[in-house]
C-alpha cells in the first residue's frame, strides 16, 4: 500500500477522533450522525483523490 494512502487514513481518523472530543457537545441522549465518506482499506487511489478535491483531506 502506497505511504501516501497510510498518511491519509491516519490524518482522517485523527479529525475524526478530534470531532469526537470537540467537535459537538451533545446531550446524553443524542445519537451522532454517521460520516459521509470513511477511508477503508480498498479505498483506490481515484476514489482518494475524490476526497482531496472535496477538500476533506489535505497533504
Amino acid at each position: 500500500m502506497p505511504e501516501s494512502n497510510e498518511s491519509i487514513r491516519r490524518y482522517a481518523s485523527s479529525l475524526n477522533q478530534l470531532d469526537r472530543m470537540f467537535g459537538h457537545h451533545r446531550d446524553s441522549d443524542t445519537i451522532p450522525e454517521e460520516t459521509e465518506k470513511q477511508i477503508r482499506a480498498g479505498r483506490t487511489n481515484e476514489e482518494l483523490e475524490e476526497l482531496e478535491d472535496d477538500g476533506l483531506t489535505r497533504e
